[in-house]
């Protein structure tokens, strides 16, 4: 993508965390998380998926 290589500025979207959701994105959008300062849980998964083809 353009954006990835310094072409075009990154377009912002803001996600609002809420009860279930699950947000997948490509790596390599810059992404961050803002300070978690409560008495609940945030949990965080890390993984990377590659494509399998199959024969």
């Amino acid at each position: 993508p353009d954006h990835y290589h310094g072409k075009t500025p990154p377009q912002l979207t803001l996600v609002k965390p809420q009860a279930g959701l699950l947000a997948l994105f490509p790596s390599y959008f810059y992404h961050r998380t803002i300070p978690f300062d409560t008495t609940g849980r945030r949990i965080s998964i890390a993984f990377d998926v590659l494509p399998y083809r199959g024969s």
